[in-house]
């Protein structure tokens, strides 16, 4: 029994070996950016909402369900199905990514990968990985946050936090800017107003980066909206989106938040 564990745990470790250079091979090649939704709840909720503001703008390639296991974001990165394949189906998956990345073209995009910090295990090994372009923390462990810390250190552009998370500007890289987002008066991006309306929510910012109250409003309604709404809009002033921009793809959101009430991560 124990050599046939050993046998299957070798067999593993190979074939996430072999993914992880593969992803490293396609980021490199196709220019991808990735931005990585991080924290221990809140993240598909958030990574909707900036997959869905960003389109048509951006190309958008996303991994927004759990990855319930360690291959979900390397099949996000390589552009497969995230579910269980047999041996045989990962030798023709492993090829097929070879050719296209031998014999095809660029094909530049944003990929939004969902990460959430409470699988420790699961994550640790692709956090070494992946070097985000864009870093967006939601509702991080307030005792351990080790693996925010440490995708702090590798993201090379935009890092977009909580006010309340505490980290030091020498775990950034330079040239990366930090944007704050939060209830605090210190906050680039704050909801200083957030009223549940019968056909929606209406929004008020203000912070750093808006120096005027700047009204809002979303067809979605919800208090758990709160802190996913002001993450993805800290996103877009960072990506130089305007005001009537943001503005125009808040009232366009589309998503079915049932589906988020309780099995949301």
């Amino acid at each position: 029994m124990k050599e046939i564990q050993s046998m299957f745990m070798g067999s593993k470790n190979a074939l996430l070996w072999m993914l992880a250079r593969l992803s490293s091979w396609a980021i490199t090649k196709h220019e991808m950016k990735l931005l990585v939704v991080a924290g221990r709840h809140g993240t598909k909720l958030t990574g909707e909402l900036l997959a869905d503001m960003l389109s048509p703008d951006l190309v958008i390639r996303r991994q927004l369900e759990m990855p319930f296991w360690e291959y979900s974001i390397p099949l996000a990165i390589l552009g497969f199905e995230d579910r269980r394949y047999t041996p045989v189906e990962w030798s023709v998956i492993i090829l097929r990514t070879v050719f296209r990345l031998l014999f095809r073209g660029k094909n530049p995009t944003w990929t939004i990968l969902q990460i959430n910090t409470y699988m420790y295990e699961i994550l640790h090994y692709w956090v070494n990985v992946i070097s985000p372009g864009i870093l967006v923390l939601v509702h991080p462990d307030p005792e351990d946050q080790e693996l925010e810390l440490h995708l702090i250190r590798k993201t090379k552009k935009y890092v977009i936090a909580p006010v309340c998370m505490d980290f030091s500007p020498s775990f950034v890289q330079d040239g990366t800017v930090i944007y704050r987002y939060g209830n605090e008066d210190d906050a680039d991006i704050r909801i200083v107003r957030f009223d549940d309306r019968e056909n929606g929510t209406a929004i008020q910012i203000y912070g750093n980066l808006v120096k005027e109250k700047t009204n809002f409003f979303v067809f979605q309604r919800g208090l758990f909206i709160r802190e996913p709404l002001v993450a993805a809009i800290t996103v877009l002033f960072a990506l130089s989106f305007s005001l009537e921009e943001i503005s125009e793809k808040l009232r366009q959101i589309q998503i079915d938040l049932e589906r988020f009430i309780f099995t949301a991560p």
